[in-house]
């Protein structure tokens, strides 16, 4: 036995009923409005009950010359007043159940109607890339040319489903938004959804628009955002930072990372240059009371840091040669043999300097800027001196490396030793004794 089904449409929460049939009359003269639904329907249930709406009121609010017979909706004497959709509402049983269902059919007047097809202007065919979570307003524009809007039907689906059938309280049909230009009318519907999910990607959103005439949809489709591309930004962004801070770092840790690297890797370099001192200490020698704190830094406090402290091995005049040496021979001999020369300044040994001090000066700075076999350091004693006054050999060396400042401020692990110690020669694998060994063989050989 075979039976025939139809589908049943719900009204509700839906702006009426979708035009399905278009009829034609002429003005003045008579016409039935079909309901093309009913024949369906008396296969299930011979006694339907059936309603007749036009523009979604009863016909009996709009007009009292309507009659309805068994064949349809009689309109006698066709008015342009009659023209608009029809729906015939049909309430029906079927075992046991009741059911509603409809159909809608334009009423076209012949001669009156200036009724277009209507056309999706967007979307059309788009995509759209949207980060899960983000609210989203879809605005779907349709053209109607000059015809009305009350002719015409305008709804979103998703994946092909009404709203009311997708069943999300997030997503929103907002009501229509009509104007015109250039004497053509236009209407624009959103569709507002609240935090979009993950369900809504890569399915269709429509927006579909439909008259007596025709149908006409448009199609949107969001796509998960790509985050390549930030995630190349935050790489960059993270990387910039990174290099920043390391220049920061390097800038000013420059000291204490070379001398942490030196304390780490350095005692495991052997160094095979043949110096025999880290370096050679030259400060003002004179017989006035003002050298004493000269002496005092040379003699005692340099030795106590750079030698009992770190490790290094120092030529200082006055302290380490023989008696009975020539002095410039001793002098030439160690310069050479040493990594750095200290020259240690002040404001009075500009003009009082001992014959030594003159002789160390020109045969250190001889060594270092024309043989190139050390490297010169310069420290104060006392601030403002006068380099005008001194040798351009020395007022070069200021110029080109700049100088150290001491003061009685500076404690065991200050900034200065820092620097002196950065600006000295790396520890080497040759221990303290083997050095004082070395100068043991010259005290016993000295000739």
């Amino acid at each position: 036995m075979c039976t025939k089904s139809k589908k049943v449409v719900l009204v509700k929460d839906f702006p009426c009923f979708f035009t399905e049939y278009l009829s034609f009359a002429s003005p003045l003269r008579s016409t039935i409005v079909q309901c093309f639904a009913k024949e369906d329907v008396i296969a299930l249930d011979k006694n339907p009950n059936i309603e007749w709406l036009k523009d979604c009121r009863p016909v009996q609010e709009v007009s009292s010359k309507m009659v309805q017979t068994s064949d349809g909706l009689l309109i006698p004497n066709v008015t342009r007043n009659d023209m608009g959709n029809y729906t015939c509402l049909i309430n029906f049983t079927y075992k046991g159940h009741d059911y509603v269902t409809s159909s809608t059919s334009f009423l076209n007047i012949a001669g009156e109607s200036n009724i277009q097809e209507p056309l999706v202007i967007y979307p059309q065919n788009k995509t759209m890339e949207v980060a899960e979570g983000s609210d989203l307003n879809l605005t779907c524009t349709i053209y109607l040319g000059g015809d009305m809007i009350s002719h015409t039907t305008i709804y979103w689906t998703i994946n092909h489903k009404l709203l009311e059938f997708f069943n999300d309280s997030r997503i929103t049909q907002m009501p229509n938004r009509e104007y015109e230009w250039n004497n053509e009318k236009y209407v624009e519907v959103d569709l507002l959804i609240r935090g979009v999910t993950a369900d809504l990607y890569e399915i269709p959103l429509t927006c579909v628009v439909m008259n007596a005439l025709a149908r006409h949809t448009g199609n949107i489709t969001l796509k998960s955002v790509d985050n390549h591309h930030i995630r190349l930004i935050l790489f960059l962004a993270i990387s910039g930072c990174i290099l920043l801070l390391a220049v920061f770092v390097c800038k000013y840790f420059k000291f204490e990372i070379v001398l942490y690297y030196r304390k780490m890797c350095q005692p495991f370099k052997t160094t095979t240059d043949g110096k025999l001192y880290d370096a050679y200490v030259i400060y003002p020698k004179t017989e006035e009371m003002n050298s004493h704190k000269a002496e005092t830094f040379a003699l005692e406090i340099l030795p106590e840091m750079l030698e009992n402290k770190y490790g290094y091995k120092l030529f200082i005049l006055g302290r380490n040669e023989l008696p009975g040496e020539a002095i410039p021979t001793v002098i030439e001999e160690t310069i050479s043999k040493s990594r750095r020369l200290i020259i240690v300044l002040t404001n009075w040994c500009l003009t009082e300097n001992h014959w030594q001090t003159i002789c160390e000066q020109q045969i250190g700075l001889y060594t270092s800027l024309v043989k190139n076999e050390n490297k010169v350091i310069l420290i104060e004693l006392d601030k403002n001196i006068q380099y005008s006054s001194l040798p351009e050999s020395l007022q070069y060396i200021k110029k080109r490396q700049g100088v150290l400042q001491w003061n009685q401020a500076c404690g065991l692990n200050g900034r200065f030793w820092k620097l002196l110690r950065y600006q000295m020669p790396a520890q080497s694998r040759i221990k303290r004794h083997l050095l004082d060994d070395v100068e043991g063989d010259r005290i016993a050989n000295p000739f």
